[in-house]
């Protein structure tokens, strides 16, 4: 065996361990360091399984085949994950982050390159009958929600939109017209509770991240739905009036460094 080979075998063997080890440092900058903030509940819990079946699959391959194509459907999911990710930090930004390898905690914005190739070779590979169908089902398994947000989001910049040729775009008048839903919720939650794109030189961040709405945002071209004309709109009093119920600040942070802990000084 040439030396290149031991190399590539010993890569390999020890692959698993490094996945789990780049996951933990993933999650520990974003922890510490602005990126994607803290996902809403039903993200965390989609992260939590997709990956949790992309680290494993190395001890499944024997396992019986219900479970093996469980695991592929999932991992599907974890590519989408992967996709959405890369989109949400920008192709330039990871380009950038090249230049700061000497910090090395930069390089971790590049995992989810590494395992969308991963998940995508794996199905590639797999010696289970119609893996890459299973695998394709898992990574649409997101397409309805995201049609249906996008429908609902584009219908609630549509009101603000007839508001503001009408002149009438105010806070008082979104309060009467838009729907009490959970995209409405989203969207009159941006930039105060919700997360919506990439930032590292601001300090204060809003805290949770709905990807939903962040690809929604993106599709968009990030143009504000309810900034679509002349007019103030207070998201804070329009959030108070439409979901009075809910808290303004959630209680948790974007990030755990010196600028992320401004949040806590916000008083809505």
């Amino acid at each position: 065996m040439s030396r290149l080979k031991r190399v590539v075998y010993r890569l390999r063997q020890r692959l698993p361990f490094l996945n789990i080890w780049l996951a933990a440092a993933a999650l520990t900058t974003n922890y510490f360091v602005q990126t994607f903030c803290q996902p809403v509940t039903w993200a965390a819990l989609t992260l939590l399984a997709a990956f949790g079946a992309f680290l494993a699959w190395p001890w499944l391959t024997r396992a019986p085949k219900p479970v093996q194509y469980g695991a592929v459907f999932l991992q599907g999911v974890a590519f989408t994950i992967c996709c959405y990710c890369v989109l949400f930090l920008q192709p330039a930004t990871l380009i950038w982050t090249l230049l700061l390898a000497f910090l090395l905690f930069p390089l971790v914005s590049w995992v989810p390159v590494l395992f969308g190739l991963q998940i995508l070779w794996r199905i590639g590979r797999s010696p289970l009958r119609g893996a890459w169908l299973v695998g394709l089902l898992g990574s649409l398994l997101l397409l309805p929600a995201q049609l249906w947000f996008y429908h609902e989001y584009q219908a609630i910049e549509g009101i603000a939109t007839q508001l503001a040729q009408q002149h009438r775009l105010t806070t008082h008048n979104l309060a009467q017209r838009l729907p009490q839903t959970y995209v409405a919720e989203r969207i009159v939650g941006m930039h105060f509770r919700y997360h919506t794109r990439v930032e590292f030189y601001d300090g204060w961040r809003p805290p949770l991240h709905d990807p939903l709405l962040g690809f929604s945002y993106f599709l968009r071209n990030h143009q504000d739905p309810l900034a679509v004309g002349p007019g103030e709109v207070d998201r804070v009093k329009l959030y108070q009036s439409l979901f009075p119920d809910r808290p303004l600040k959630p209680d948790c942070l974007c990030a755990h460094s010196h600028d992320g802990q401004t949040y806590r000084n916000w008083i809505p």
